[in-house]
C-alpha cells in the first residue's frame, strides 16, 4: 500500500490469523505532515502473529488496542513513524485490558518513539505480561516510553493518580542510538499509585547524544532495583 491518506490496516476481532509480507509506504506529498497513518492496529483480536514486513507512516507502527491477548510482532522493520505502541488505552468509561503481547527481534528507524506504552489519566484495567525484546532502534527521538500521562496536556487532569495498571514487562537487549533530540533513553512515568510493578529491564544498549537527559523511572515499583533508571 503507497500513500494511503490515514490508517493502514484494522485487524477487530479476530482469531488464529497471520498478517506476513506486508509492505507499506506513505509519505506527505506537500509541507503538511502525513498524520494519522497508522500502519497496523488491532483491538478484541486474539492469537495473532505481525511478521515479515516493513512500514513507513507519520504514525505509530503497532497499534494495539483494548481486548487484545497472545499477540507477538516480529522482524517488522518501522521507518520514520511512532513506533512499536500499546495504546493509547483508558479514553472510555469502561476497563480496558491488553494480555500477552510480544514484540521480538524488530527494528525502527528514525522512529519519534521507539517502543511505547501509553494510558491515559483516569483510565481503567490492565497491561499484562509485555515483553520487547531484541529490538533495534536506530536515531530514535524517544527510545522506550511508558507512561500514564498520555494525552493529558490537552484532555485530561495530569494530576488523577490512577489509570490502568501496567505490570510483569520485559524489556531486554534494546539496541541503537537517539536521535539530536534531549528526550531520556529510558522514559517510564507512572500514576502515583504504584500502578507499574513486575518490570525488568536489562541489556539496554543505546548510543546517547550531548543532550540526551538522565533516565525517569517515576513511581515504577522495584526501580532502585533496576540500574537504568539510575543513568
Amino acid at each position: 500500500i503507497i500513500n494511503a491518506p490515514r490508517g493502514h490496516i484494522s485487524d477487530v476481532g479476530s482469531e488464529n490469523v497471520v498478517y506476513e509480507n506486508i509492505y507499506l509506504r506513505t509519505r506527505s506529498t506537500n509541507s503538511n505532515f502525513h498524520r494519522n497513518t497508522d500502519a497496523w492496529g488491532t483491538a478484541w483480536s486474539k492469537n495473532i502473529i505481525l511478521r515479515n514486513s516493513e512500514f513507513t507512516v507519520g504514525d505509530d507502527c503497532t497499534a494495539i488496542s483494548t481486548g487484545v491477548t497472545n499477540l507477538t510482532v516480529t522482524n517488522v522493520k518501522c521507518v520514520e513513524g511512532h513506533g512499536f505502541s500499546i495504546g493509547s488505552l483508558g479514553r472510555g468509561t469502561q476497563p480496558d485490558y491488553v494480555k500477552s503481547v510480544h514484540f521480538i527481534n524488530n527494528e525502527c528507524h528514525r522512529c519519534q518513539n521507539g517502543i511505547r506504552i501509553k494510558t491515559v489519566p483516569g483510565g481503567k484495567g490492565s497491561i499484562e505480561d509485555v515483553r520487547f525484546q531484541n529490538v533495534k532502534l536506530i536515531a530514535a527521538e524517544n527510545p522506550i516510553a511508558i507512561t500514564t500521562h498520555y494525552w493529558c496536556e490537552q484532555n485530561r487532569n495530569c494530576n488523577i493518580d490512577n489509570s490502568l495498571s501496567i505490570k510483569n514487562v520485559v524489556i531486554d537487549n534494546i539496541s541503537g542510538s537517539t536521535s539530536n533530540k534531549d528526550m531520556p533513553v529510558l522514559n517510564i512515568d507512572c500514576s502515583k499509585r504504584g500502578l507499574c510493578s513486575g518490570f525488568s529491564v536489562t541489556r539496554i544498549n543505546i548510543q546517547k547524544n550531548p543532550k540526551t537527559k538522565k533516565n525517569v523511572c517515576n513511581y515504577l515499583v522495584g526501580s532502585d532495583k533496576i540500574p537504568y533508571c539510575r543513568q
